[in-house]
């Protein structure tokens, strides 16, 4: 995992990041999550210290 590439999707305005191999099982909450206007980061993105 690059924490470098969620953050510049972050700081370009995104409301989330899905890593592919949480996509299985997070991509439905995720989007569920968005769209009533919280940001969604994968279990795998959350476990990096250097992000957000």
């Amino acid at each position: 995992m690059h924490p470098e590439i969620v953050q510049a999707a972050l700081e370009a305005g995104g409301c989330g990041y899905v890593h592919k191999e949480d996509a299985a099982t997070e991509l439905l909450p995720s989007l569920e999550s968005v769209l009533v206007g919280k940001q969604y980061l994968s279990r795998s993105v959350t476990d990096l210290d250097d992000v957000t």
